[in-house]
């Protein structure tokens, strides 16, 4: 792949945005965290530009005041409606009269400026209006536990990539609704989609659960892009892979951990796939990682189908007690015209049983995003993204998700490697989280619409 192809991707706020919205709608019937009290969404958008990174504003909204006693205009109109303030941090505070919507005020009042994006208002109940139908004040309704703060977030070193992680199975509502908006949400099929079957994809959350239990074992492949693009990420993983094979012999001594290595590049370049199957001997596999260049990939697309259709044919060790993990460091998707190949290969790493934990590099764009993630949901795994944190290489789109947590990615593949070994998702460890994207309560919930209902991984 080369950067060049990064003009014919969606600006992935404006593609956050179209997602939030329907989110926002969707569940505004469904959601009630708090008894007897009117639930509200909405979605302001600015007409100008929206940055590449999105800002999230924390929007709070009192609530409507009761009507008072009698008070009827001349169309027998109750008069006692009270008025709902509407106040974000980062753009100023305008009222709104009961019957406007939040975003026909925001706008009215040019409540945000450019950089302005998705907020997201909880209503609250007011209290009684005055006699002859006064408006009431407005009620307020707080978040069920403060923002998270990271007591002193430690910085990257030079050369150390950055991530962070997110569960599609652990928040599959907010994945269906993904899904459902990427897909054609806003009228128009996305071209290279894969022909999934739903069945498919809900099966696989229905089992994920009995999918995850603790393992004895632990076989490790790395399918690996290497074109023309993947320079930095390459040399990252070489650097990095003899301190993540310590580290996990370390934690999991009887674990006779395995790796093995496929690299991939496209049609017409010097290769479209090498393999190097399992090897016991850390220091041949090492080697082996060592020898790779990167090179080719004149367009954008790239051919993963070969890559990931290679690697279901290593030599995985079969059984209960064997943790498959494959991750796919990728950031472009497969040719539009290789869709079907795309999920055959797919389904045959499921069928191997192994777990699959994309880590989308720069240039990673609508396709490659949801290609990786309906991937990652279908073999158990998680998503895993690499941030501009670490300054290192092009820039790196946002996830089209509510919060995460950003570490070092060799934090983030252990504590993969962790989860995948223990069968439970593990502790955070607050002293690796360099940065906290939106924004995470005590709780660990993201502090996103107005229930807890989704966590970061």
């Amino acid at each position: 792949m080369r950067r060049t192809g990064s003009a014919r991707r969606t600006n992935p706020a404006a593609r956050a945005g179209r997602l939030l919205a329907t989110l926002l709608l969707d569940r505004q019937a469904a959601l009630s965290p708090w008894p007897n009290r009117p639930q509200q969404h909405c979605v302001v958008r600015s007409a100008h530009p929206l940055p590449t990174r999105p800002r999230l504003f924390q929007l709070r909204v009192t609530g409507t005041g009761g009507g008072g006693a009698g008070g009827l205009d001349a169309a027998g109109v109750p008069l006692g409606t009270g008025a709902t303030a509407v106040t974000a941090s980062g753009g100023s505070a305008t009222s709104m009269p009961s019957g406007m919507s939040p975003t026909a005020a925001l706008a009215s009042e040019g409540a945000f400026d450019s950089g302005s994006t998705e907020v997201t208002p909880v209503v609250g109940v007011g209290s009684g209006g005055a006699d002859n139908g006064a408006a009431g004040s407005g009620g307020e309704v707080s978040w069920p536990s403060d923002p998270l703060e990271l007591p002193d977030p430690p910085a990257p070193e030079p050369g150390q990539l950055t991530s962070g992680i997110w569960d599609d199975n652990a928040n599959y509502s907010f994945f269906e609704h993904y899904q459902t908006s990427t897909l054609g949400g806003q009228g128009a099929k996305l071209p290279g989609a894969l022909p999934l079957d739903q069945d498919a994809q809900e099966e696989a959350h229905a089992a994920v659960a009995a999918e995850r239990a603790a393992k004895e074992l632990l076989d490790v492949a790395l399918v690996i892009d290497t074109t023309s693009s993947m320079g930095d990420e390459l040399a990252y993983l070489k650097v990095e892979i003899a301190a993540l094979h310590s580290t996990i012999r370390e934690r999991y001594p009887s674990s006779e951990q395995r790796w093995g290595l496929v690299v991939y590049r496209d049609e017409g370049d010097q290769y479209v796939t090498r393999s190097f199957d399992f090897a016991e001997d850390e220091a041949a596999f090492e080697t082996d990682l060592a020898a790779q260049s990167y090179d080719g990939g004149g367009d954008y697309p790239e051919a993963p189908d070969a890559g990931l259709a290679e690697a279901a044919g290593l030599s995985w060790r079969t059984g209960d007690n064997v943790a498959r993990v494959l991750f796919w460091v990728a950031d472009a998707p497969h040719h539009d015209d290789r869709a079907q190949p795309m999920l055959d290969a797919v389904m045959s790493v499921k069928e191997a049983g192994v777990h699959v934990y994309p880590v989308a590099s720069s240039g990673v764009a609508e396709l490659a995003e949801l290609t990786m993630r309906q991937t990652a949901q279908l073999t158990f795994g998680r998503y895993l993204f690499l941030t501009d944190d670490s300054g290192i290489g092009g820039a790196h789109a946002e996830p089209t998700i509510p919060c995460y947590f950003v570490r070092l990615l060799s934090h983030s593949v252990l504590h993969v490697v962790d989860a995948e070994m223990t069968g439970e998702a593990p502790a955070q460890k607050l002293d690796e989280v360099i940065r906290i994207g939106g924004a995470i309560d005590q709780d660990g919930y993201c502090i996103y619409g107005s229930e807890q209902l989704y966590r970061p991984f």
